[in-house]
């Protein structure tokens, strides 16, 4: 049986827990030792994507990675058409980035082989998490997904802005967008307009 390549979906951002902290929990939850819980929606985007690849081709296994500031350990949930989903502890850092040392580990623990693994990552987000697991593991496949209209750092760049440092950290972005888009190998798009262009 021809072994399936892995498609891990990297989320950058924490469950919504205050978004949605006057409705009850999800389905799928579990008390923390601090008192607290964590829990897995199961419809973010990247879940969503993964589903629908899950109901056109069987080739490929999915997961769903996710930092959490809530966890103390890593939770994992296995849905009915076999998409994973993990939450990892994770913190967030002074300049609000949002890091998890676990998930990298992760990644190592799972023995990582070349053209065995595919990271599906969304932009903006060359930072933190994203920036690490490219930082880490450059010889694997990367696709990334743009939810709505391309807007790079460029855009902004040349465009009047009142505020200097705001000018400063588009074009700081723009050179780090430069450097790690050297090791994205698809781009994906979820709009129409970019589709005309």
């Amino acid at each position: 049986m021809k072994e399936k390549i892995k498609i891990i979906h990297i989320m950058n951002h924490p469950p919504a827990y205050e978004e949605y902290s006057d409705k009850p929990r999800p389905f799928v939850n579990w008390d923390t030792p601090d008192g607290k819980w964590v829990g897995i929606w199961g419809y973010d985007w990247a879940d969503q994507i993964a589903n629908e690849c899950l109901k056109i081709s069987s080739e490929f296994e999915h997961e769903v990675w996710q930092p959490d500031l809530r966890a103390d350990k890593i939770y994992s949930y296995t849905f009915a058409n076999g998409l994973i989903h993990r939450l990892f502890p994770a913190v967030k850092k002074e300049n609000g980035e949002i890091v998890s040392q676990l998930m990298n580990l992760f990644i190592s623990k799972e023995n990582l082989m070349r053209n065995k693994y595919i990271f599906h990552i969304a932009y903006p987000h060359f930072s933190g998490i994203n920036r690490g697991i490219i930082d880490s593991y450059k010889d694997q496949k990367f696709v990334m997904t743009f939810h709505g209209e391309i807007y790079l750092p460029l855009n902004y760049i040349f465009k009047f802005q009142k505020n200097f440092f705001k000018k400063v950290h588009y074009i700081k972005n723009h050179f780090d967008a430069k450097k790690y888009f050297r090791f994205i190998n698809q781009i994906t798009y979820m709009n129409d307009k970019n589709l005309k262009t």
